[in-house]
């Protein structure tokens, strides 16, 4: 499993590790761990898909950031529970910036369908941190629920 909910760092929230072999991984991962957290993913079906443009980024950790606030505004602004993304990522060279494209893919959200978990009313700042060591990347994420 690429990520894993651990205890005792945050006692109101849930503290994300999510581990990927590349950052655009690491980016889908880090938004398949927050749904996981509110909901069961092999229950959301692929019926709607939304658009996730950000640019000029020159800090991926922010870039993440704002990625995964984009994931939990679709939830709470248009009730959407998503269960596949599909990431685009480009990575500066010599001082560039990051530029991110993803599809999200999901449906609404329906408590008589959907086994609902715990709500997540945003990601945090508290610990947020993105890092690459040994050719993997981490991101330890802790959101407010």
């Amino acid at each position: 499993m690429p990520y894993k909910i651990l205890e005792n760092i945050a006692y109101a929230d849930f503290a994300l590790e999510v581990t990927a072999g590349s950052l655009p991984e690491l980016f889908q991962e880090a938004a398949r761990a927050i749904q996981a957290v509110q909901f069961e993913i092999k229950e959301i079906k692929p019926k709607v898909s939304r658009k996730v443009e950000l640019n000029n980024y020159q800090d991926a950790q922010e870039l993440l950031y704002d990625f995964l606030s984009e994931v939990i505004f679709y939830k709470d602004s248009e009730s959407l529970a998503f269960g596949k993304f599909k990431i685009d990522l480009q990575i500066p060279k010599d001082g560039g910036v990051y530029n991110l494209r993803a599809q999200l893919w999901g449906e609404k959200i329906d408590p008589q369908k959907h086994t609902l978990h715990n709500d997540i009313k945003a990601i945090t700042r508290y610990r947020f941190k993105l890092e690459e060591k040994k050719d993997k990347w981490r991101a330890l994420i802790i959101v407010d629920v």
